[in-house]
């Protein structure tokens, strides 16, 4: 462009790359990034010449189904490069996706150009198959990984595959700055976890699938409690740690306790998952002291219940009150709900969707709306949960005590509640004629925030498919 016969640079190449990056972070997730390049030259340019939009690379492989695949991975790994030179002096986020089961020989070219540059990855995340792992753990964690912070490792179920430990040499020693590590559906095998410095981990996830596992493997993680108890004894800088194991074994099975008590002394954020009762996650409880735990989860499928009582609650209970903490946030489903509120009196948003298959979920709700209605005016004082603000809770058509529901929401209203929200399952087949009640609660809500005291939102929101994974209390 000329300008008094002057050349000018076009309007993009005045804008700051901040402003780039902003402008192209409000395209369609589903627009890949290079697909803006084919607007013109000109924004080309100015895309490749804008780091900041390069520090983040997820490729998804399809399984190999014709000679076409080794070209997909040569793409790859040519996008692999584009990413790496334009993301400059910033580090990289990279996603590798495996849809089905890839040939080694090809996959091997990807990871030795991942190891080539090295210290590029921020964080690494490999949703792959188990002998992809390996040839990871072999080729690439050696490296010196200078920059990774994250690394996230989902492994895929392998059909006809060899579930055997097998003897690394290269573990992830050359990793000063990794900080969270997250396994999930891993092979809890002590040879199968990498090895690294534990006591630099913030964020730690171990969900570990035990139905892979041969039976000496499985006696020798439960009857020596090695894996588990000695990573988090080393673990003394946690602040978030997600355990699972996922499987469920005879009751008879124990878990020998380790003779020292695990104290995680910065822990504010505890999440157990698939936590069947039978897989035994609950005799660690025990074991642990978390003076700073603020946010509890335990996956909806945990089963507190068994011939010898509650003794998930009753352990839980005992973590909070030996821990001497003051928790804000916790998950759980079923009649161990309200147990664990009763040491909660500092809470102030709760939320409580009952999983889909739970066959107590009407008596959980209505336990939980009779725990939660003050008396009467003279109570509210008095009243559980005092800084309790905002309350959500999921129920279907057909269970929904409506009743029950407007008096909880009435009485707390009064006593500073600030907003409500329900949702409902509609099953139209099943619930054709219950609209009435649900529109007469709408209105009851609605008078509710034209005549309160205080600011009060209240809604009813009605879904088609209603499946959540647990409750959340905050």
């Amino acid at each position: 462009m000329e300008d008094n016969g002057v050349m000018t640079l076009a309007p993009v190449h005045r804008l700051p790359p901040e402003l780039i990056a902003a402008i192209v972070s409000f395209r369609p997730k589903s627009s890949p990034l290079l697909q803006l390049g084919h607007v013109c030259s000109t924004w080309r340019y100015a895309l490749h010449s804008t780091p900041s939009l390069w520090t983040h690379l997820a490729i998804k492989l399809p399984p190999q189904i014709d000679d076409d695949w080794m070209d997909t991975v040569n793409n790859a790994v040519s996008l692999l490069g584009l990413w790496v030179k334009n993301s400059g002096q910033l580090a990289i986020f990279f996603t590798l996706i495996e849809q089905g089961i890839c040939a080694h020989d090809p996959m091997r070219r990807l990871i030795y150009a991942l190891r080539q540059h090295s210290t590029k990855w921020s964080g690494l995340k490999l949703v792959v198959c188990k002998s992809t792992y390996d040839s990871f753990r072999r080729r690439l964690f050696g490296s010196r990984l200078q920059s990774l912070k994250r690394l996230v490792v989902d492994i895929m179920n392998e059909e006809s595959a060899s579930y055997e430990s097998s003897t690394f040499t290269d573990h992830l020693v050359f990793t000063p700055h990794l900080t969270s590590l997250m396994l999930d559906n891993a092979h809890a095998d002590e040879e199968y976890v990498p090895t690294l410095t534990w006591a630099q981990m913030t964020e730690l996830s171990l969900n570990f699938n035990l139905s892979v596992l041969p039976w000496r493997s499985f006696v020798h993680l439960y009857y020596n409690s090695n894996l588990i108890t000695d990573v988090l004894s080393q673990t003394t800088n946690l602040v978030t740690l997600s355990l699972g194991l996922m499987e469920d074994f005879d009751d008879s099975l124990e878990v020998v306790s380790s003779p020292h008590q695990i104290v995680l002394p910065h822990l504010t954020t505890l999440r157990l998952r698939h936590t069947c009762f039978r897989s035994r996650l609950h005799d660690y409880f025990d074991q642990l002291t978390l003076p700073r735990l603020a946010t509890l989860e335990i996956d909806s499928v945990a089963r507190f219940k068994n011939g010898q009582g509650e003794l998930g609650a009753e352990r839980l209970c005992a973590l909070i009150e030996r821990s001497g903490c003051s928790v804000r946030d916790i998950s759980t489903d079923g009649g161990a709900l309200v147990s664990l509120l009763e040491h909660c009196p500092e809470l102030r948003q709760l939320a409580f969707f009952p999983p889909r298959n739970n066959i107590s979920r009407t008596s959980s709700l209505e336990s939980l709306l009779l725990w939660l209605t003050p008396n009467g005016d003279e109570h509210l004082n008095s009243m559980r949960l005092p800084q309790l603000r905002s309350i959500s809770l999921g129920s279907t058509y057909r269970d929904a005590p409506f009743d029950d529901i407007i008096d909880m929401v009435k009485g707390r209203a009064a006593g500073g509640l600030q907003k409500f929200m329900l949702m409902l399952e509609y099953l139209p087949l099943v619930d054709p004629g219950r609209k009435k009640e649900v529109k007469n609660l709408e209105e009851r809500l609605e008078e509710l925030c034209e005549c309160g005291e205080g600011s009060f939102e209240g809604k009813v929101d009605v879904v088609t498919v209603y499946q959540p994974a647990y409750i959340s209390i905050e």
